[in-house]
């Protein structure tokens, strides 16, 4: 997750794994053959920081096989309800709650005017903290919402 966050000495060291198909266990003194694939991750444009050099071009050409470009979340509004409910599900199995969470359709608003710059993962997180603060509530408000969007901080003081 996040190559794009590697430093140029972790970059030389994964491609010649991936080159090589060799790796050094830490402590270890000899190589061992190693068959791997690599999935990787970023939110930073290799392309561009390749063109800057803070990007070995070889390891990009290696990693580049297959690309992805995923659309944030934040330009997918209408999956945001899908997701909550999703997740409060998983989570009721997980809580025992014997009910189906209920939310309000003001609530439901308010969560989809976020940025959810951690994408998928960062709205994951907040329906955990939601089904277990709220776990024996008969149905999650606006003003429940609001609270714990303004603990984690993402809601604009203003």
């Amino acid at each position: 997750d996040e190559v794009g966050e590697l430093s140029l000495s972790l970059q030389a060291k994964l491609l010649k794994a991936v080159e090589e198909k060799r790796i050094r266990r830490v402590g270890a003194s000899i190589e061992i053959p190693v068959d791997l694939r690599v999935i990787a991750a970023t939110s930073r444009n290799l392309q561009e920081m390749t063109a800057r050099g803070e990007f070995r071009a070889d390891l990009y050409d290696r990693l580049n096989v297959l690309s992805l470009n995923t659309i944030p979340l934040r330009e997918q509004k209408e999956k945001i309800r899908e997701l909550v409910f999703a997740g409060l599900e998983r989570e009721r199995g997980a809580l025992n709650r014997k009910t189906r969470f209920q939310i309000e359709s003001s609530a439901f608003s308010l969560l989809e005017t976020q940025a959810w710059t951690g994408n998928f993962r960062e709205l994951q997180n907040f329906v955990l903290k939601l089904a277990i603060e709220y776990a024996d509530a008969e149905i999650i408000t606006q003003s429940n919402v609001a609270a714990l969007l303004a603990e984690k901080e993402i809601v604009e003081l203003g």
